[in-house]
């Protein structure tokens, strides 16, 4: 599955995370298919090794908040399982997808989320992700969220709020 290391140092509470995503039946996949669901996973150490519990995870299903295309910008609400950010461990969002569903990023390294990376985790071994740096995604302290700049891909937004203390 696609992950979002975000590193360590964050402060604010986790409510809810937008993100963009492509998919050629992107509609039926997210309601009623259940894909798009998120999980914020925290960690002791910077490796990332397990036991990496999941902290926070997302009301089924993820809600669509606009469309064009095969284009979404995809909101999961945390607000069930709302969680403070510990500022000593060290975290990662993890997306469910299936194979026709796309997490939109930007492959640019100065285009980027600096405390994190974009990668795969299979079972518990993270490995490079070749055509993204970072996720386009947004962590919203409340059940409401948005990216709301340009989202053409590629791109990357990080919402103004709790990741930097704001």
């Amino acid at each position: 599955f696609p992950v979002q290391k975000l590193g360590t140092g964050l402060s604010g509470t986790v409510g809810s995370v937008a993100y963009r995503m492509n998919g050629s039946t992107i509609a039926n996949d997210v309601d009623p298919g259940g894909w798009g669901a998120v999980e914020l996973h925290a960690c002791q150490s910077q490796a990332y090794a397990a036991p990496c519990p999941t902290v926070a995870s997302s009301v089924y299903p993820s809600q669509i908040l606009s469309q064009s295309g095969n284009d979404a910008t995809v909101l999961a609400d945390m607000t069930g399982s709302s969680y403070s950010f510990d500022p000593n461990l060290y975290y990662f969002l993890l997306i469910y997808t299936n194979g026709d569903l796309a997490i939109y990023g930007s492959p640019l390294i100065t285009d980027n989320y600096a405390n994190g990376i974009a990668q795969w985790l299979t079972g518990t071994v993270f490995s490079p992700e070749a055509n993204v740096a970072d996720f386009a995604f947004n962590i919203c302290d409340g059940a409401t969220c948005n990216i709301e700049v340009d989202i053409t891909p590629p791109v990357l937004t990080i919402d103004s709020g709790p990741l930097d203390g704001g």
